[in-house]
């Protein structure tokens, strides 16, 4: 998976865990209130992924480039 859909699923699973953690908190509802917790903190694992992933990149690019010109 590419470094973007991985940053953009990320933040939806932070999202989604952190409606369904309001969602618990209003209703009281405990089981909700740990899936939430654990979608958004998936998420924010699946966003330093992608991040991870972008820098790598880069730094790729910045080396490729540099041979280019040195060579």
């Amino acid at each position: 998976m590419g470094a973007l859909k991985d940053r953009i699923k990320g933040y939806f699973n932070i999202g989604k865990g952190r409606f369904n953690q309001g969602v618990a908190q209003d209703t009281g509802d405990t089981r909700l209130q740990k899936r939430g917790m654990k979608q958004e903190t998936a998420g924010n694992i699946q966003k330093g992924i992608g991040d991870v992933k972008a820098q790598v990149g880069e730094t790729l690019q910045n080396v490729g480039n540099r041979v280019k010109r040195s060579g």
